[in-house]
């Protein structure tokens, strides 16, 4: 395995994900409860949709070279959520919308909030 100064960072990143992949999971167990399964489902479906090309952006992104190539990474992060939507509506048409899209959000806000709380940590 290759020591890299980039390790930190890409594991610090991670640790950010897995948050927002908590968060979405208990969110998701809180609505199968009360809501049913599929909306359970559904809202975690909507956080994998943007967690997925997130971690695929760290891994990728999160290195020397990754300056040259961040806006082709943008767009491949943007295009790899895209396709997630489109397979998950395609394959479950009966899926909720706005179920999908609370995940989504869940995951977002809370990887934003963690990243600017290591931020914070690490600009001390």
């Amino acid at each position: 395995m290759v020591i890299t100064p980039w390790r930190q960072l890409r594991r610090s990143l991670l640790g950010v994900t897995l948050v927002g992949a908590c968060a979405a999971t208990v969110a998701s167990a809180i609505a199968s409860a009360t809501l049913g399964p599929a909306i359970g489902t559904d809202i975690l479906v909507g956080a994998c949709v943007v967690l997925v090309p997130q971690l695929w952006f760290y891994l990728r992104g999160v290195n020397r070279e990754a300056g040259q190539q961040s806006a082709w990474l943008a767009l491949g992060k943007f295009a790899l959520c895209a396709a997630g939507y489109g397979l998950w509506f395609a394959t479950v048409p009966q899926a909720t919308l706005l179920a999908t899209l609370l995940g989504t959000v869940i995951a977002i806000v809370t990887t934003t909030a963690s990243t600017a709380v290591l931020a914070a940590r690490v600009n001390r």
